[in-house]
């Protein structure tokens, strides 16, 4: 969300392969006290959009979201295209459309 209002979005879909924190971040389930103070974080970021949706994603319609977060775990670097992905993203992009 960070980076998207870095790059001035105005609009944004953030994803989740866990319904329960997507439901929790839309407010339909209460939440413990811990928890609510980060989900208050991720709500007032998403209040600087016109417009922000949290949305559910399965996880076998999220393979290039399961690639970046293996990227970053290993510690490659921080990157972001706007224009063409780079190749290793490629695979996991076509395997997600075609599963959507």
């Amino acid at each position: 969300m960070e980076l998207g209002l870095y790059l001035g979005l105005t609009s944004v879909v953030m994803e989740r392969d866990s319904q329960s924190i997507i439901n929790m971040l839309n407010g339909q389930i209460q939440v413990s006290q811990d928890v609510c103070v980060v989900l208050n974080d991720v709500r007032a970021l998403g209040r600087n959009f016109h417009s922000c949706i949290f949305s559910f994603s399965r996880r076998s319609t999220n393979n290039v979201a399961h690639v970046l977060a293996c990227k970053g775990l290993v510690g490659e670097g921080c990157s972001f295209w706007t224009e063409s992905p780079p190749t290793w993203i490629l695979d996991p992009l076509f395997r997600d459309r075609s599963s959507a």
